[in-house]
């Protein structure tokens, strides 16, 4: 089975079981304060622009942490409102971020993240492989309201091993 998917899905795969484990082990780590609520988000360090149909996915965990004590109301004024995000340069020159969706409500939405829980959830985004070059790019994450940054470092595929060739 494995033959027959293509090394970017196999990497995308890959890509998501690694942050999905490294959410779980990372999940109560002391980085949001008592009495608040914070976003933290997961990417891989390194992410390859190993392009199929000129579009690439990127994984992203998001942990939306309530240590307020009380459940919290989560609000947004429409279904795209509740995750956008933003990738640029390390330079701050834009390169891609996400649209008004296809199928955005327009009415506002909400959920309820209790007390002292969190709330995970796993976005697969999907790059315009034309946009971007090697390098180390800036990932801005909005999920219901709250922010979080991460770097990361966008390389090309080696395809100098036997296994994978190039595409044509």
């Amino acid at each position: 089975m494995l033959k027959t998917m293509s090394p970017s899905l196999i990497i995308t795969f890959a890509a998501i079981i690694i942050i999905t484990v490294a959410g779980y082990y990372y999940q109560n780590r002391p980085a949001i304060a008592d009495g608040e609520i914070g976003l933290q988000i997961g990417v891989p360090a390194q992410h390859e622009i190993a392009p199929l149909n000129k579009i690439f996915i990127l994984p992203i965990v998001l942990q939306l942490t309530n240590k307020t004590g009380a459940d919290v109301e989560l609000t947004a004024t429409n279904s795209c409102k509740i995750f956008r995000y933003i990738i640029t340069r390390i330079d701050e020159t834009f390169i891609q971020a996400s649209g008004q969706g296809k199928d955005c409500t327009a009415r506002p939405v909400s959920d309820l993240i209790e007390a002292d829980t969190v709330m995970e959830d796993i976005q697969q985004i999907a790059l315009d492989a034309d946009r971007f070059k090697p390098g180390t790019h800036i990932l801005s994450v909005r999920f219901w309201g709250y922010d979080a940054t991460s770097t990361i470092e966008f390389t090309l595929p080696d395809y100098s091993q036997n296994s994978v060739s190039a595409p044509n």
